[in-house]
């Protein structure tokens, strides 16, 4: 039994040379060297010091990046207000939509309650009861005369 390298795990090695348990530990054994000699690097690029030139084009840098992201800010609280009042507006649409379909059926409630008597129906339905009316009396004077 051997154990891994990395995770100090105990496996059987198919080879005498095999050092990790897996490959996922060879790999992330490796990924770790090469961050560990990055950041070495690094290390030793911060150490080195700096001229008054880097510092005031860092503070020009950092003054763009500043402005540019005060700029981006209000670009966006401007879009999420137009996103705000358009969403608003589709509301607003909608329940425009909604109430013209009430008043639509509401029109066509009525429509088909009053279409089923008419003002000229009324007023001929009355005409011909007059006419009924007169035409008995006539009837009735003429018998009796």
């Amino acid at each position: 039994m051997n154990t891994c390298t990395y995770c100090n795990k105990e496996y059987n090695a198919k080879v005498k040379r095999q050092k990790y348990c897996s490959d996922s530990c060879r790999v992330r054994a490796w990924n770790e060297r090469l961050t560990n000699k990055i950041n070495s690097i690094e290390m030793q690029e911060t150490n080195v010091p700096i001229t008054s030139i880097e510092t005031q084009a860092t503070t020009k840098l950092d003054s763009m990046i500043e402005r540019i992201l005060n700029e981006r800010q209000a670009v966006y609280e401007s879009k999420m207000i137009a996103m705000q009042k358009e969403y608003e507006n589709k509301i607003l649409e909608l329940r425009l939509t909604d109430l013209e379909r009430k008043v639509k059926d509401l029109e066509k409630a009525q429509e088909d309650s009053t279409g089923q008597i008419k003002l000229q129906d009324v007023m001929a339905g009355v005409g011909s009861y007059f006419a009924t009316q007169m035409s008995n009396q006539t009837t009735k004077t003429d018998a009796k005369g």
